[in-house]
């Protein structure tokens, strides 16, 4: 067995100890009234810091009040938040660990938020046969982006990055992948326009970009920026890994310093989203694991995801080099001393029954923890 695991890894002005990473996780309430981050998100996090990991990716933080999915969550709409997300980072580091935020726009989907100020949501266009759209938990209110819509969306992400930044992360992350803005345009089922915004694959990943540039202005040159990006979805018509591996590839050179390989717009059962059931062998896991190694073979950093579970299978991928970064998440939801536990020796598999209670209390704005393991939370 290899310690490469454990060796520490540099991306611009982020030094991590090791290359194990608390991939993120949204959960239901986060945020008080004003959006603050909770006391018990706070603890969560340092928790997970003192178990080991290198870095944490919080949850989402929305960038905009047009493009959440809750007001029960922490945000970064004002620079009134800035304090308690000091907060947060303070602790972390104690604990020897890194942090990145994660900055999202929810898009189409928080028309189900917005119906209740008479406000529409935003999206690439406005297709209601699409097939993400079609599903029950969907809420039709929605249009298409104009012009002005948009320069507002990649000015609100830059603010956003700014306002990280300040409050003391390490980097940022913006989540390109799942049901968020960043998918509907980068998908041919949800992005049908004819504009700048959309068309061939140049156009789709355009928002990608100016969202780049809007950040690096308020960041600079030397703030590591990563992005969640989906490179397929799982559905007839979706996008293809082929353009979506042609996607890494645009972004990167475009100045992102890490991709983090998930999938885009999530279906209609859990094995057609990015946190699929029944984990239960090494056979079942890292089912990304081929998408992330041919964008790596590319040059181009990246962090793992999906399903992983055991130091066997995560040992044998990074002895192949097919990632720089393992990014864990349930696992660590359940067990956040896992990753010591390994660094010790004791090369136990997580006990994650991949049941997915600790995402589906999300749905009733619960705390994010697991429901099986009353010791973690």
């Amino acid at each position: 067995m290899s310690d490469i695991l454990f060796q520490s890894f540099i991306c611009k002005n982020l030094t991590l100890k090791n290359r194990l990473v608390f991939a993120a996780a949204d959960g239901g309430s986060t945020g008080d009234s004003k959006g603050n981050l909770l006391d018990r998100e706070i603890e969560r996090y340092a928790a997970v810091a003192r178990g080991g990991v290198g870095l944490i990716e919080t949850g989402c933080f929305g960038v905009h009040p047009h493009g959440v999915s809750s007001l029960a969550k922490a945000h970064l709409f004002y620079d009134s938040i800035v304090p308690s997300l000091r907060q947060l980072t303070d602790r972390v580091h104690a604990e020897g660990a890194k942090i990145a935020a994660q900055i999202y726009h929810y898009g189409a989907p928080a028309g189900a938020l917005l119906k209740e100020q008479g406000i529409q949501a935003i999206s690439a266009s406005k297709i209601d046969s699409a097939y993400p759209y079609r599903k029950p938990s969907f809420v039709n209110n929605y249009r298409e982006a104009t012009e002005q819509d948009l320069q507002k969306v990649i000015a609100a992400f830059g603010e956003a990055a700014r306002r990280v930044q300040q409050s003391g992360f390490d980097a940022v992350v913006v989540h390109g992948s799942h049901d968020t803005i960043l998918s509907q345009f980068l998908s041919p089922v949800t992005n049908q326009r004819k504009d700048q915004w959309g068309g061939d694959l140049a156009n789709r990943v355009r928002l990608h970009i100016e969202i780049l540039k809007s950040i690096r202005r308020q960041v600079g040159p030397d703030f590591c920026v990563i992005i969640k990006l989906g490179v397929m979805e799982p559905f007839v018509d979706g996008l293809s890994f082929e353009e979506g591996k042609e996607a890494a590839i645009l972004l990167h050179r475009a100045g992102y310093d890490m991709i983090e390989i998930s999938q885009g717009q999530n279906g209609f059962n859990w094995e057609e989203t990015c946190v699929r059931q029944k984990i239960n062998s090494p056979e079942l896991e890292g089912y990304f694991r081929r998408y992330c190694r041919e964008i790596h073979a590319e040059g181009i950093p990246t962090i793992m995801t999906g399903g992983l579970r055991s130091y066997e299978v995560v040992d044998e991928i990074m002895q192949q080099h097919e990632t720089d970064l393992i990014g864990l998440c349930r696992p660590l939801i359940r067990d956040p001393s896992l990753i010591s536990d390994w660094q010790k020796g004791n090369h136990r598999k997580s006990n994650c029954t991949s049941c997915n209670q600790c995402l589906m209390a999300i749905i009733d704005n619960k705390p994010l923890k697991c429901y099986l393991n009353l010791s973690s939370g």
